[in-house]
């Protein structure tokens, strides 16, 4: 496995769009097409950590606080943290930060601390804004299944404990195909009118170009319509 497969694994949970601004989540050091050898946790990445993680031959640490917070502008020894990253590079270590981005989510940090506490009533005290955006393609009502099964592997239709979540409507489409053209329906160089669904989702910002990507690759049209 490689360290780009662990990492979509971790954003696909707690994706770092989700982090809060001053946060400094993802992939800090590495090389993310590497082979992983093992992977080591920790709350902050130490010099002991890095020690330990070399011992055990995992070339990958996970941690909650991010090692760099700001942005860098000597690695001469001085810092612990400059001292870290220098010992990370010289062995092939990979340093990856789940902060904020694992505390907001759902089931995430906090989340699993309020339910070991025994809170009631648990939700979000500043939830994000602007987090959330519809999705809507039009499609031959036959292949409706099929663009639907794709969105929804995509990140698409996800509400509360539910997937697959969509809304659709029938009409009819109208277009004309060009020079260079080869139509799924019609012929080159006539108006055609065909029936249609119009479907829409609920998809997280992060997700929507993952999403557009699932319906143009499933979609039988040539040029399929996406708002």
């Amino acid at each position: 496995m490689k360290i780009d497969e662990i990492v979509t694994v971790l954003e696909s949970f707690a994706p770092t769009a989700l982090q809060e601004s001053f946060d400094n989540c993802g992939l800090l050091v590495g090389n993310r097409h590497r082979e992983a050898t093992g992977v080591l946790l920790c709350v902050d990445v130490t010099e002991s950590i890095v020690d330990e993680a070399i011992d055990l031959g995992c070339n990958m640490i996970v941690a909650h606080h991010p090692l760099i917070f700001k942005g860098i502008k000597k690695l001469n020894g001085q810092t612990y943290i400059e001292r870290c990253i220098e010992k990370v590079i010289k062995n092939d270590l990979a340093i990856y930060a789940a902060h904020t981005n694992f505390d907001i989510v759902s089931q995430g940090v906090s989340w699993e601390m309020a339910h070991r506490l025994g809170l009631q009533d648990i939700r979000v005290l500043a939830p994000k804004t602007d987090t959330l955006c519809k999705v809507v393609t039009f499609v031959p009502p036959r292949y409706l299944a099929q663009i639907q099964e794709a969105v929804s592997e995509a990140g698409a239709g996800h509400i509360g404990d539910y997937d697959c979540c969509s809304y659709s409507s029938d009409g009819t489409g109208c277009f004309r195909a060009l020079e260079g053209t080869s139509p799924f329906v019609g012929k080159k160089f006539e108006i055609h009118s065909e029936q249609e669904s119009r479907v829409e989702w609920i998809s997280p910002s992060y997700s929507v170009d993952r999403v557009v990507s699932a319906i143009k690759k499933v979609h039988p049209y040539e040029e399929s319509a996406i708002d």
